[in-house]
């Protein structure tokens, strides 16, 4: 016998959007909704940093058959670049809010010059190429953004 406390739901893509809108709003509490996407784009973009990071691991424990030793070169790579240096042009994310700045982890940015070791000049453009920001940061602020996940193979399969 099916169990009567159990609903079947049915909601069509109108009221399904509804429904999603207002248990944002109530998440947002009295932040304005355009205010919101400085709160939930960096989070979003984190979560598929951790996302990719978690399917690469795993790739690579098929590859090598070694899941520790690529959390191992991932854990040392927290404050040690030395495996995917940070160059010249290399497209880079925030890791932390820059208040000063009005920046947030996550937003991306452009190395425009090389400092000094571990030292960088990221300039921050908007969706129309304008300069919104640029200054000096530290490798420890940044994660290089790369489209493959090469420098860890690399160093996985020199270690």
């Amino acid at each position: 016998m099916a169990n009567a406390s159990a609903a079947v739901f049915s909601f069509d893509l109108p009221a399904l959007e509804s429904w999603l809108w207002e248990a944002a709003c109530i998440i947002r509490g009295p932040v304005d909704a355009p205010k919101f996407k400085d709160y939930i784009l960096p989070l979003i973009f984190l979560k598929r940093l951790s996302d990719v990071f978690d399917d690469e691991t795993k790739r690579l424990e098929q590859d090598f058959g070694i899941q520790q030793k690529a959390l191992k070169l991932a854990d040392a790579a927290k404050n040690d670049y030395s495996f995917s240096p940070i160059k010249l042009l290399d497209t880079v994310a925030l890791l932390e809010d820059i208040p000063a700045r009005k920046l947030h982890a996550g937003e991306v940015g452009t190395v425009v010059e090389v400092l000094d070791e571990g030292v960088y000049e990221v300039e921050f453009c908007d969706e129309d190429g304008q300069t919104y920001a640029e200054f000096a940061l530290r490798a420890n602020q940044l994660i290089p953004l790369h489209s493959q996940g090469k420098s860890l193979k690399l160093a996985l399969a020199e270690a």
